[in-house]
């Protein structure tokens, strides 16, 4: 199974990166951005983010009082927390590390600068900054766990045989997530480059979808009400060996099997 974790993580890091109660999928036309996508107005997302490092990618969650945006780009990450108690901005490259927090108390910066360290107050109350600065740096990083996990969902897929006749080949989709996973625009390619996209498949936690090349008429399967069907996809899955993979709407693999 390849999911492409490695590479994930590693575009993660060098810069992170972007579903709330309802599922939304954000359009990057020709992976460049066109608008800053709201990801989350309540307090769960579902969404897929662009990890391009060639482009820049942004989303925001937008939650009651506060407002959290992150920026990839090549070369480095800027987010930005806005709350009641004050606006932190951080700046990551790879050389550097700077925080950077303005409220009513006073003006921090805080970090390192290509190796050299950083560290500026102006204000009536250092210390009181100094703890806002704390607080805000440990929901900044809440939020970015959630905005890596959001751009991964742990989606995994299986080719199988069908229950009911050994020569109607499948793919077995399985979210293992306990949220749901809205599949609206994922790519289902094997390895001789056929391509299905599918058009609406909402996964349920836990839940999981059978694929089918032939249409629903031409097998013999029974259905049941715990597992989404799809049927008619047109991808002939070969018999010696084979290769399928699953690519989310922005282009990365979320997951692979072969046989």
């Amino acid at each position: 199974m390849g999911r492409l974790e490695s590479a994930a993580t590693a575009a993660v890091l060098v810069a992170v990166l972007a579903v709330p109660t309802a599922s939304n999928n954000i359009q990057f036309p020709d992976k460049t951005v066109s608008d800053t996508p709201i990801v989350s107005e309540e307090s769960r997302m579902q969404i897929d983010v662009n990890i391009n490092p060639e482009t820049q990618s942004t989303a925001k969650i937008q939650e009651h009082n506060l407002v959290y945006t992150v920026s990839e780009l090549p070369s480095k990450r800027i987010e930005l927390l806005k709350t009641p108690q004050g606006t932190l901005k951080i700046l990551r490259t790879n050389k550097s590390r700077v925080f950077k927090l303005d409220t009513p108390y006073g003006d921090i910066k805080k970090g390192l600068r290509d190796g050299r360290r950083v560290s500026s107050f102006s204000g009536v109350n250092r210390s009181q900054t100094e703890e806002i600065l704390q607080n805000l740096k440990k929901q900044a990083q809440v939020y970015r766990n959630r905005v890596k996990d959001e751009m991964m969902p742990d989606v995994e897929i299986k080719i199988t045989t069908s229950k009911a006749d050994d020569r109607d080949e499948r793919i077995l989709i399985d979210n293992d997530e306990d949220r749901s996973v809205n599949l609206a625009s994922w790519t289902l390619v094997n390895s001789d480059g056929d391509r299905y996209s599918f058009e609406n498949l909402e996964l349920p936690a836990y839940g999981e979808a059978y694929v089918y090349n032939a249409p629903e008429d031409e097998l013999n399967v029974t259905e049941d009400n715990s597992t989404e069907y799809v049927y008619a996809t047109g991808i002939d899955w070969d018999q010696d060996s084979e290769d399928a993979s699953l690519f989310n709407v922005k282009g990365l693999e979320v997951a692979s099997d072969g046989y």
